[in-house]
């Protein structure tokens, strides 16, 4: 799904409201949808082990190098 910021809407393109209430406009013959607040970056997730076997494996793994 193609997103652009209000800021970048051309200012010729008709801005239609579809039937949730999301704003979008046609690009080439496609849809592409407005958003009107800045997008906030996710946090990365880190692989964490639940303690145990495995856990202590990957402990002595890393300790080696």
């Amino acid at each position: 799904m193609t997103e652009v910021h209000v800021s970048l809407v051309p200012d010729d393109a008709e801005v239609f409201t579809g039937p949730r209430g999301g704003d979008y406009f046609f690009r080439n013959g496609r849809k592409v949808y407005i958003y009107y607040r800045a997008k906030v970056r996710q946090r990365e997730n880190r692989f964490r082990t639940r303690p145990g076997a495995f856990h202590r494996f990957l402990q002595n793994q890393s300790s080696i190098s």
